[in-house]
């Protein structure tokens, strides 16, 4: 619950580099490593979760959000006054 902001910045992440691998499949000039490569199951296998985290990320991401903000406005409002212990 209090971890909304990483949980979305570890799914950021994850799909810019799902991004990044479907890019260098579809480039009309893959690099060497990957020309000559024909998507399988192993593709697949990689690109099923990735695909099913951008779909939960675009349904809940700005919820997470939201709450987060909620959550950290009342936590400073909490705190208002207190000696900083740093």
């Amino acid at each position: 619950m209090n971890s909304a902001k990483l949980c979305l910045y570890i799914a950021d992440e994850i799909q810019t580099f799902a991004a990044c691998c479907i890019n260098m499949f579809i480039r009309p000039e893959p690099p060497p490593a990957l020309s000559g490569f024909k998507p399988d199951k192993h593709l697949a296998a990689f690109m099923v979760p990735a695909h099913t985290l951008q779909q939960l990320t675009a349904r809940y991401a700005q919820r997470l959000d939201c709450d987060y903000e909620q959550r950290s406005l009342q936590w400073d409002e909490a705190c208002a006054g207190q000696p900083d212990e740093a």
